[in-house]
């Protein structure tokens, strides 16, 4: 029996619930960050370590990294506890640093937007500038989710579904999307590289209407609509609009003046589709109208 097993053995059963737990945590949350960082194909760069400082933006942020941080030190070096007690602790705090810290992350916009726009910039200079962007809204989808957040987020798993479906067909002629999801909301951008204005709005119609022919057999989506028609009943639904219901609003821009130009301008055209009554794609033209493309 190797010294690991009888050491292993030797351990009470708190011992090794504590020792188990706390190596789990730190795996499952090393392995969300890898999995962030190459989903989002971020660089580690002083940019983003400068950016993700604004996560501390008040001095009890400070006061709380800094009592986790003496705290773990005054043990490790104060302690008369087993190697293996301090191991325990010394996990365990940080698993709950980093579960602090990942928390006040995904509430920090600033912060996301920051990634999203890195990430932006990355795609448009990989191809030369020449990228066009579209962003899917999925409509009405909080009134669905007082109604029932399982119809909501079906809807949601539909589009998905249906974003990956497309995303592979253009992959097959040698077109490569990149599709990045944004934190906390049911809103989905895309950048496709080499395609014209027009071609990426085609694809944003395509897109939406194979979602709203699919959406009907979602379970109790009817049911939901009706419910939304009548929460929303001052001023009353036209009925143009209560076909909006969990559909898609897309925004259609082009890159033309920086990537904080772009995600404003794909942004803008997806108010303006909800504003015209949702279910529709716009494409954002500067200096000039927008473009409303049929249902």
């Amino acid at each position: 029996m190797s010294n690991w097993s009888i050491w292993y053995h030797s351990l009470s059963l708190i011992d090794k619930v504590g020792l188990w737990s706390s190596l789990l945590s730190f795996a499952t949350l090393l392995y969300s960050m890898i999995r962030a960082v190459y989903n989002l194909k971020i660089k580690f760069s002083k940019k983003i370590v400068r950016e993700f400082l604004f996560v501390y933006k008040k001095p009890i942020h400070y006061i709380f990294t800094l009592f986790i941080l003496g705290s773990v030190i005054f043990y490790i070096t104060q302690s008369k506890d087993s190697s293996l007690h301090k191991t325990i602790v010394f996990f365990g705090y940080l698993s709950f640093s980093f579960l602090f810290m990942s928390f006040f992350a995904r509430q920090n916009k600033s912060l996301m937007r920051q990634i999203v726009l890195t990430h932006i910039e990355q795609v448009v200079k990989d191809n030369n500038n020449y990228v066009s962007a579209i962003k899917f809204d999925v409509d009405l989808i909080v009134a669905i989710n007082d109604y029932s957040y399982t119809v909501g987020n079906n809807i949601v798993v539909l589009m998905k579904e249906v974003l990956l479906k497309y995303s592979k067909q253009l992959k097959a002629v040698g077109t490569v999307v990149t599709s990045i999801e944004i934190p906390e909301s049911d809103e989905i951008i895309w950048l496709i590289p080499n395609t014209p204005l027009n071609r990426a709005a085609d694809i944003a119609d395509e897109i939406r209407r194979e979602i709203k022919m699919k959406i009907k057999d979602i379970p109790y989506y009817a049911d939901a609509c009706d419910f939304v028609i009548r929460k929303l009943n001052n001023p009353p639904l036209t009925d143009e609009e209560k076909e909006g219901i969990g559909t898609i609003s897309a925004g259609v821009a082009a890159y033309t003046r920086g990537v904080e130009s772009l995600l404003s301008d794909i942004s803008s055209a997806v108010k303006d589709a909800k504003f015209r009554g949702r279910n529709r794609t716009i494409v954002y033209q500067r200096d000039m109208p927008a473009i409303v493309r049929d249902h």
